[in-house]
């Protein structure tokens, strides 16, 4: 729900997401958010467009994509469903 509030119906592929915000937003600890990040990625929801990172200088957040909607208005890439094609495993 988090991602649908940040989407604008312009900046979909550009998302910023990090584990930390993720932590505040949600209330949990950032290990549980990266986990949580991990998991809706894998099952096809979401996609990394642009990874982040964190040094002394700079605080980049990972840039995300929904899969339920295009990105450009359409024009640049339409919505690709991946989460329709996953599948639960042994492990899931």
């Amino acid at each position: 729900m988090e991602f649908r509030r940040k989407y604008t119906g312009r900046n979909n592929g550009d998302i910023g997401m990090s584990c930390r915000e993720a932590a505040r937003l949600l209330g949990c600890a950032p290990d549980t958010a990266s986990k949580a990040l991990r998991e809706l990625e894998e099952k096809g929801w979401i996609r990394c467009e642009e990874k982040g990172y964190f040094t002394k200088k700079d605080k980049v957040a990972t840039k995300w994509r929904i899969t339920s909607h295009a990105v450009g208005l359409g024009v640049d890439m339409g919505e690709t469903r991946e989460y329709k094609h996953w599948k639960p495993t042994d492990e899931n």
